[in-house]
């Protein structure tokens, strides 16, 4: 048994090929060819587990049914499975639609059931917490005065910029290296960090893999002028990057996402169980054959 699972598509091969895959899950996949016609499904059942989308449909993208989606059932992890790798389209996976995983088609069979598999017990155990929670008394969030946050870039114009505008609402910190990064990240929590990409020597997907392991909470927010989606495909599937932004941007578009990512970290701080990297790597270290 996997979950329950919501497969949209407009190509009818690939609706059958998709739910034959996961054939074994009960109740059987659900399939629309339409994303109008899946909103309208999952309004009726708000406990589907996954969501695997294309991302080009007639008569709404992946992403804005991923929009939408997860305002109708929060706890359904969003899945784009599409053929093609545009940048914006793969921004907007992450910045408008959240999506948990990134996939290109032709899809590796294998790996897909592998992935569906751990994002419906992902889905199931947030839905259990979250009737817990429900039934009793919420935690109560750790109340602090000004949380800490951190600008990673080489370039120290940019660090000095960010340190005076945001200063006043938060504890920044600025590195201008990985390596001071990570001694800032050993000294004190941190909860979102924003960082440039086009660092020297550095291979970012591992160093922000890294930094996500040991803090899972943190949430990161890429903030550069490369725009390769390719990069942007790794930072999705492998860091779980909290948004993925493009230079030049308007201040109060990183405001917003600084404010928003920050209220995340609060509210993992206080119900991790929420945190689905959290909740991969339980997951993956209950159930080493996935």
């Amino acid at each position: 048994m996997l979950g329950k699972i919501l497969i949209v598509d407009d190509e009818p091969n690939v609706l059958i090929s998709l739910a034959a895959l996961f054939k074994e899950a009960k109740p059987q996949p659900i399939t629309a060819s339409r994303a109008r016609t899946a909103l309208q499904i999952l309004r009726s059942n708000t406990d589907i587990d996954v969501i695997i989308s294309d991302q080009r449909m007639p008569d709404m993208t992946g992403v804005e049914l991923f929009k939408e989606a997860k305002e109708i059932s929060p706890s359904t992890v969003r899945i784009l499975l599409t053929g093609y790798s545009d940048l914006n389209e793969v921004l907007n996976s992450v910045n408008s639609g959240e999506v948990y995983r990134y996939i290109l088609k032709p899809w590796d069979a294998q790996k897909l059931r592998t992935t569906v598999r751990l994002a419906c017990e992902i889905s199931q155990r947030t839905k259990r917490l979250m009737t817990t929670m429900g039934e009793s008394a919420p935690p109560k969030p750790v109340v602090v005065e000004k949380m800490p946050i951190m600008f990673i870039d080489n370039n120290h114009t940019h660090l000095n910029s960010f340190k005076e505008i945001f200063a006043p609402n938060y504890v920044v910190n600025i590195s201008s290296s990985t390596e001071s990064a990570m001694d800032v990240l050993k000294r004190s929590p941190i909860a979102a960090i924003v960082t440039e990409l086009n660092l020297p020597d550095t291979n970012m997907v591992e160093f922000l893999t890294s930094i996500k392991a040991r803090h899972p909470h943190t949430a990161i927010i890429v903030l550069s002028s490369i725009k390769d989606s390719n990069l942007a495909i790794q930072l999705i599937n492998q860091v779980q990057v909290f948004r993925y932004l493009v230079r030049p941007l308007r201040r109060d578009a990183l405001e917003n996402t600084i404010r928003t990512a920050v209220e995340l970290y609060k509210t993992y701080t206080a119900t991790p169980g929420l945190n689905a990297k959290i909740q991969e790597e339980e997951i993956l270290g209950l159930n080493p054959a996935l």
